[in-house]
């Protein structure tokens, strides 16, 4: 059964403000995006309607935000095409999203509708960037990966390679020379088959216009190579989230992640082996740390943004090097038996929330083809409040007035401005001051940077007799 607000037949379509549909609104993440959207319809002109599968909570949320809602029993075409008739964008926070994304972009472009989603498995994201041809066919933008995971890695890294080239991104650590100044674009290229696994364009080609992804220059961030500069030639990102709460989405994609085994990016093909293999250690928030390289969007993103014909994307945890690439393996294993991935479907259920401040991190080293290598921390909050602020930021930007030239008013400073049609990462169209322009974000030259930034805005915020003792350490995450 389908429902709306008015329980009175299809939405009007095409309305003269903006329509933005969230499926799963209801959800970990959809919660407070819905307030937030909520908060700023009335000044961005903005209608909302949510769309879920569980009538109550469904229509208790929509109402509660003065929104339209509409039930949906399964993410099909034939029940996505009503619940997304007349949107301007569709917020897909379905997860997994290795299983959603597909369907709902698809939905997207056969309504002709803008798609954002914040998924953070390498398949989900790389077959949405995968449909660019479709997309720019369609005049609409499919931008997958808006959370913290790829935001907080890619964006950083993205950053990271400005500098190299004498950009004047991040705060970084220095590796070597400085570098030629990055020059803005973004890849297109239709799905190139590596080895069985379906990889968005090529990585080849940079800005010189060589090799067969065919670089298109819009505004946005880095691509390959600046104008007679070197290319990115190999990216190293991390992340060490903390959330304060899980999605029952949540889990079940963590559980496809873990079912893929370890990947990376090596000479511009996705090459798969062993969970906890080819892991290594880094000093991270709470210590030393051993790096898992794992299939996240950011195999999928950073290729098509930078350039780089080497990625690796890894999860930090707290195992000995030696123990991962033992246990690791026969993680993977169980977690690829369809009984057993039921059995964890069935359970999954969301977590209640966490309390206290919770403090997020990531890392992203950068190479270029001299050898100069850089790297760079960020530091920000909690990471569902993270991909919520994400979110909106690249909501208001894709749903801004633009003017005759292109551009948009009432931007974040620091953002560029100019997204065309296509499928690519918030990166690839606002460009690194995307994420730099998120609240409570913050890059550093070094881990012990980041960590005493932290410190530093507990002294700031703590009472004028609160003593020099004051924990800086509540803000590691664990």
């Amino acid at each position: 059964m389908v429902t709306n607000k008015a329980e009175a037949g299809e939405p009007t379509r095409r309305p003269v403000s903006a329509l933005i549909t969230v499926l799963g609104a209801t959800g970990a993440v959809g919660r407070p995006l819905a307030a937030e959207l909520a908060s700023r319809a009335s000044t961005n002109g903005w209608r909302l309607r949510f769309v879920g599968r569980n009538l109550s909570t469904l229509r208790t949320l929509a109402e509660r935000f003065d929104a339209e809602w509409w039930r949906v029993s399964e993410l099909s075409l034939h029940e996505l095409e009503p619940a997304l008739s007349g949107s301007s964008v569709v917020v897909n926070l379905v997860g997994p999203f290795a299983a959603t994304a597909q369907v709902v972009s698809g939905a997207a472009l056969a309504e002709g509708c803008h798609y954002i989603d914040a998924a953070n498995e390498y398949a989900a994201v790389a077959a949405v960037l995968a449909r660019d041809a479709e997309a720019r066919d369609r005049a609409v933008t499919l931008m997958p990966a808006v959370g913290f995971g790829t935001v907080a890695t890619e964006g950083l890294a993205a950053s990271v390679a400005e500098h190299l080239r004498g950009g004047g991104g991040a705060d970084v650590a220095r590796g070597g020379s400085a570098a030629n100044p990055l020059r803005t674009g973004r890849r297109s290229g239709a799905a190139t088959t590596l080895g069985g696994d379906s990889w968005y364009g090529g990585v080849e080609g940079g800005a010189s216009g060589g090799g067969s992804s065919g670089n298109r220059s819009d505004s946005g961030s880095g691509s390959g190579s600046g104008s007679g500069g070197e290319h990115v030639t190999r990216v190293n990102v991390a992340m060490f989230p903390q959330s304060a709460a899980r999605s029952r989405g949540a889990a079940t994609s963590v559980v496809g992640v873990l079912a893929d085994g370890g990947a990376a990016v090596e000479n511009g093909r996705l090459t798969r082996f062993a969970l906890g293999h080819r892991a290594h250690r880094l000093v991270g928030p709470n210590g030393p740390t051993t790096l898992i390289p794992a299939a996240t969007g950011d195999l999928a993103a950073i290729p098509a943004t930078l350039g780089a014909r080497f990625v690796t994307s890894s999860v930090g945890l707290p195992l000995p090097r030696f123990g991962a690439a033992a246990a690791l393996p026969l993680v993977s294993a169980a977690m690829r038996s369809r009984l057993l991935r039921r059995l964890v479907d069935a359970r999954a259920a969301d977590t209640a929330p966490k309390t206290g401040e919770l403090v997020s991190y990531s890392w992203a080293r950068v190479a270029g083809e001299s050898g100069d290598t850089r790297e760079a921390w960020l530091r920000a909050g909690e990471g569902y409040a993270f991909t919520v602020h994400a979110l909106v930021s690249a909501l208001e930007q894709l749903l801004a007035p633009r003017t005759p030239a292109g551009t948009t008013t009432g931007t974040p400073a620091g953002t560029t401005v100019g997204t065309t049609a296509g499928a690519l990462t918030a990166t690839a169209a606002f460009g690194s001051g995307f994420l730099r322009g998120l609240p409570g974000v913050s890059t550093h030259s070094s881990l012990a940077d980041a960590l005493a930034h932290g410190a530093a805005a507990d002294d700031a915020d703590a009472p004028a007799d609160a003593g020099a003792d004051a924990d800086a350490d509540a803000d590691a995450p664990a």
